[in-house]
């Protein structure tokens, strides 16, 4: 599997839970788009907070670049899943692909996005203990 078919993988996995729990079904697309950002934008943070505590610097450079960064990653999230057709083919992939290898990627996949999100609040409990600790 390439680097685009984890890309779309993931998405499509955001894509069903949304689709299994989000009431109401409307513009589940929309939600898993702004999902799959989040889990993006949170990467580029927390390599950025991780970043500033083992160089022990407490100002503001390089928060600049990691905002522009997630700008542009929320763009091209927009440009790329913005194809319907493009995800219909995706999701039509996936879903014909067999039980056995279907379930060993979904538990790759959420392993993977509840890493990204404890090592994102982490970074950032550890960024604000060290260099904001009465906070």
């Amino acid at each position: 599997m390439g680097i685009k078919d984890v890309y779309y993988y993931l998405f499509y996995r955001i894509y069903k839970f949304l689709e299994l729990f989000a009431r109401p079904n409307w513009l589940i697309k929309s939600r898993a788009r702004g999902l799959f950002s989040v889990l993006q934008v949170s990467v580029i943070w927390s390599l950025y907070f991780y970043y500033k505590i083992l160089t022990n610097s407490s100002g503001n450079d390089g928060a600049t670049s990691c905002m522009v960064l997630s700008i542009i990653t929320i763009i091209i999230n927009l440009f790329v899943l913005y194809s319907d057709e493009r995800i219909k083919v995706y999701i039509n992939k996936f879903e014909s692909w067999p039980k056995e290898k279907n379930e060993r990627y979904i538990a790759i996949v959420t392993i993977t996005a509840a890493i990204i999100a404890f090592s994102f609040i982490l970074s950032v409990f550890w960024y604000s203990q060290k260099f904001h600790p009465t906070i």
